[in-house]
Formats: C-alpha cells, structure tokens, sequence
C-alpha cells in the first residue's frame, strides 16, 4: 500500500463535528481493508474512523493542518464510507495510540511516524 502507514496530521475539508483537524491516533488491515483512527485536535470527544481510501480523497481531506482550503459552513458525512456505514463511525473510533504514533511516554523518535508530509 503506497503512502501507509499514514502521516498523523489531517484536515477535513468539511467540519465533523465542528472540528477540521485531526490527528491520525491509529490505523491498521482488517479484512483486506487498510483503516484509520483519528481524533480532533482541539476537541478529543470528536473522532472518526475512516478508510485509508477516505483520507486519500484530496476532496475530503488535505494532508498537515490547513485553512486555505477549506469549504466553510459544512458539515461532512461519511455516508458512502465502507466504515462509516456504522452510524458514521463517530463513536467506534479507538482511542488507543499506535505503537509508531510518538504519543507515548515509552516511545522512541527514531520509531514514531511523521507529522506532515
């Protein structure tokens, strides 16, 4: 799979939840379909599961943090989303960190995978 395992920062283009940034937490393979975990940056109650597929569609999502790009006033619904069938995965998205993601105590820098692009 090109471009995996996915970079940790993320902007929907559309606001979920009233939130645009994201941070990828997790990801993995389950059933021959590649999954992403992510949770908002300023609000940790919002997150989301999507497929590896979902956050590739420049027309959904934007890799790093930005605002240049957005479409104001929207909100985005995953209704086509292999996982999102699952009431929009909102609430189904793990919390668990991965063990690349940096964002534990134990891990290495040397392991953990990049922010941005």
């Amino acid at each position: 799979m090109e471009n995996w395992p996915p970079i940790k920062a993320w902007t929907s283009k559309k606001k979920i939840k009233g939130q645009t940034h994201f941070v990828a937490i997790n990801y993995g393979l389950r059933n021959e379909i590649y999954w992403v975990n992510m949770v908002a940056v300023v609000d940790g109650l919002v997150r989301i599961a999507l497929t590896f597929d979902e956050l590739r569609d420049r027309s959904l999502w934007i890799p790093g943090w930005q605002d240049s790009e957005l479409e104001k006033g929207k909100e985005q619904i995953l209704e086509n989303s292999l996982i999102g069938k699952r009431q929009h995965s909102y609430e189904n998205a793990c919390l668990h960190p991965s063990n690349d993601s940096g964002l534990s105590i134990a891990t290495s820098t040397d392991s953990a995978r990049p922010w941005f692009p």
